[in-house]
């Protein structure tokens, strides 16, 4: 089964900045007081995408999971 993941943002879906654990040192960021979560989106042999949003531990998950 190929499977395609997809970041679609990299900032915080409770804030206009970008997700804590996605910036990089000395960078701006989200500082909501609670896990940081984007959109990514998945597709699956060409059935119809999903949108979904995630935490970092579920988006490594996801990567892990789909990318044996």
């Amino acid at each position: 089964m190929n499977t395609e993941i997809k970041l679609l943002s990299e900032n915080c879906v409770n804030s206009n900045w970008k997700a804590r654990w996605l910036a990089d040192e000395n960078e701006e960021h989200c500082e909501c007081g609670f896990k940081c979560k984007v959109k990514v989106k998945i597709e699956t042999n060409g059935h119809p995408p999903y949108t979904y949003i995630v935490t970092k531990k579920e988006y490594k998950n996801l990567l892990l999971k789909h990318n044996k």
